[in-house]
């Protein structure tokens, strides 16, 4: 699927979807960027994955090079846990921020 050939100047989010393997795997897509779909036995695969997947779709979509990156909540930037939070968890979605750095 083509992309407009418009040239991106602003920041756009590109949400992503993580739904739960029957095998303990993990399933990441997003509705936002066709194709873009990833799938592992090992959740920490498809977590790692995913923002270079981004980078490769939506550069070619975009004949330009696309740099992406994980947006974080800015409460949790703020504030101190009382407890210890395990990094394998998943939440049901994660929020990236993209932007062109060139043609």
């Amino acid at each position: 699927m083509a992309a407009s050939c418009k040239p991106l100047n602003d920041y756009f989010k590109v949400v992503v979807t993580l739904e739960r393997r029957a095998d303990g795997g993990l399933r990441a897509y997003s509705d936002d960027v066709p194709g873009f779909v990833l799938s592992h036995a090992d959740p920490r695969m498809v977590l790692s994955d995913i923002k270079s997947a981004l980078e490769g779709i939506l550069s070619h979509m975009f004949e330009g090079t696309i740099i992406v990156e994980e947006l974080s909540r800015l409460r949790e930037k703020t504030s101190q846990p009382d407890v210890s939070v395990d990094s394998s968890l998943v939440v049901p979605t994660k929020e990236y921020v993209t932007h062109v750095t060139g043609p």
